[in-house]
Formats: C-alpha cells, structure tokens, sequence
C-alpha cells in the first residue's frame, strides 16, 4: 500500500463515519471495516482474501472461526487482476463484490462473477481527450504500451481507429502480460521495442500491477527525453523511486473529472494517529512524512513529531489532497452498500421481524 493509494482508505473511512452518524441511513446500525493489503503480485493474491474468510492466518479451506460479525461486502481494487482473481472465490461463498478499478469489459461477465458490481462506467473519453491532444500538438509519430488483457485488446482497438480517423501514425505497439512484470519484475523483458523507437511520445495504458513491474524495469534502462502519456490508474502508484515519473520528465497524466466530496479536504487535514490508533499505515505516513521516532517501547507510538502536522502539509508529491478517481469510486461503494442493506432491512422489517443477525447475513449477497 503506498501514499497515493491510502486515499482511497479514507475516502472509505470517510464515507462510512459520514453514514454512521446520518439518522436516515442504517438507522441504529452502525458500519464498521476491515482493511487488507493484498500484494500486487499475483502469486499471493489470493492469500489475504483466505485468510479473511477464514478469521485466522492459519486457515482451512471451507471453515471461519471469526466470532464477531462477518462482513456484507468486499470491496476490491484498484487492479483488475486482483478484483478477478478474488471474484473468482468470493462468488463460491456468494459474497458481494464491488470493485473500484477502471472499468474492465472481463469483470461484466455475468455467468462467470455473479456478485461482482464495477462502481467504473464503460467510458472511452480518455481516448478522445489523448488523441485531441495528440492532434493539439502534432504528435503525429507515437508508441504504444499496453498491458495484455481483453481490457487491453479494446483499448488498443478503440485507440487505433481513433488515431486513424486523425491520420497519426503508431510506430510499435507493446502487449505486454502483467504476468511477465508483476512475478518477476527485475526480468528482461523480450521484446522492448521502447528502446529501439526513435518516437518522442509514448502512450501508455496499464494496471498498477503492470505499472509497478514495468516502471522498476525501466529504472534499469535509459530511455530518456520521452513525453509519457497515462491513463488515470498509473496516477495511483507513482512513488519517488521511479525517476522517469517522480519529478515529471513529460509525463502527462490524463484522469476522468468528478465533483469534488464535501468535507472530504477537511476530514483529511483532521486526520491523525492519535485518532485512529489501529491504523498501521497512518502511522506509517506521519513517521515518513513528519520526522517522527518511534517509541523505544512501543513500535506503534510515535514521538518527537512536528506539532500540529497535518496531511495537507506532507509533500504534495506523495499525498493528494484531492479525491482520485479511485477513491471516488470508493466513496460511492461504501455508500451503494450502504443504500442497499438500508432497502433490504425495510424490505424485512415489513415481511418478518429479525430475530437473529445471521438473517440479513444469510441473503445479502442478493
């Protein structure tokens, strides 16, 4: 989980505090989270995901031995490898699924993910908005990187013929698996036509899982004096180790435009240690952000930190203030979850009193 990507925790934090205390939703229900870290690597995707079903880190299959209450619905994302991957356990216990990653024609399948909702519309103007720039410019010479998948293959075939129609031509064309980036992400990769290109402008669409693997094998060559042109996801995991991107050697970032939340900004500014004590992360970012110590006897207490730090004062680089498209999204799952368990314990109340918990739990996959 890196700085960029701890937003879309708060936006789901936010949201769920902003529920609890709204007396017209779930009245005297109160929501409550959990939140996992599931490595972007596919060879462990599917170990956090068991062990939360099951309570315990030494799990067995098909048993939980969780004794408090078991969660309603799982939100997955931003990668969609990860929501696949994941949807293809959840939907065996009939858990319902809400992924908040860009929108991917694989997880629409209704036979195959029958619980999973993509909170991402089907939305092309990314497309429109790189190619009018292409044409703004004159970049008429261009390269393309996209990571293998049937996202891909549309994307690639609706970015061709938008390119066609405006006569700009593609010098290559890389489909690269997010397998061969996100195992082994120090492997050659073979081939790398981006080395060979004499292009200036490369565009480039890809998950944070293809991201990750591919930007760490870029650090190992040197392709320099590119304009990189992105979509939206690759915004989500930029860190400060990867050169090409950290200080803008013209990068271009292209991301879908929503309404700002209220009092979101002030909730993140509000936001502290202190106040979310369990919150490993947090204090994760408050120890990098603001010169902290950890105390001698507790790796979890911090000292000797700046008085009065708040997020809005971190290095913008590493923490945004404003909303992503990610966490966006994830502020109206936590908020579809919530409308629709508020319908379904109408629906009940009017049928049948609830004598037991386990009542709205056995049907809410529906």
């Amino acid at each position: 989980l890196n700085f960029k990507n701890y937003q879309i925790v708060l936006a789901m934090v936010y949201a769920i505090e902003e529920i609890n205390r709204n007396p017209h939703i779930l009245p005297n229900v109160s929501l409550g989270y959990d939140i996992y870290n599931v490595l972007f690597n596919e060879w462990w995707t599917l170990d956090i995901p068991i062990t939360w079903l099951s309570g315990m880190k030494e799990y067995v299959s098909n048993y939980t031995c969780r004794r408090e209450m078991k969660s309603v619905a799982v939100l997955t994302g931003v990668s969609w490898i990860i929501s696949e991957n994941i949807g293809t356990l959840l939907k065996l216990y009939k858990y319902p699924q809400l992924t908040i990653g860009s929108f991917d024609p694989n997880l629409n399948n209704r036979e195959q993910f029958t619980s999973l909702y993509q909170m991402a519309s089907k939305d092309m103007s990314l497309l429109h908005a790189i190619v009018s720039l292409l044409n703004y410019f004159h970049w008429n010479w261009v390269g393309l990187i996209i990571s293998e998948g049937q996202n891909g293959v549309q994307i690639l075939s609706s970015l061709r013929a938008e390119m066609d129609r405006n006569r700009i031509c593609v010098d290559f064309v890389e489909i690269i698996p997010v397998s061969e980036v996100s195992y082994l992400p120090n492997r050659q990769l073979n081939p790398t036509q981006v080395l060979k290109s004499l292009t200036n402008v490369i565009i480039t669409f890809g998950d944070s899982d293809f991201l990750r693997g591919f930007m760490l094998y870029l650090r190992q060559t040197s392709v320099t004096s590119k304009v990189w042109i992105m979509n939206s996801e690759w915004d989500g995991v930029i860190q400060s180790k990867h050169f090409i991107l950290n200080s803008l050697h013209g990068s271009l970032i292209f991301a879908h435009h929503h309404k700002e939340i209220s009092g979101f900004r002030n909730f993140t500014q509000a936001v502290h240690p202190s106040k979310y004590p369990e919150d490993f992360y947090l204090t994760k970012l408050w120890f990098s952000f603001f010169n902290c110590s950890f105390a001698d006897n507790d790796c979890n207490t911090l000292e000797n930190c700046l008085p009065n730090a708040s997020l809005n004062e971190s290095h913008g680089s590493l923490f945004d203030m404003v909303m992503t498209e990610f966490a966006y999204n994830t502020y109206n799952a936590v908020y579809a979850v919530a409308h629709s368990l508020h319908e379904m314990l109408l629906h009940q109340v009017e049928v049948r009193p609830i004598r037991k918990e386990e009542g709205l739990l056995s049907s809410v996959w529906q």
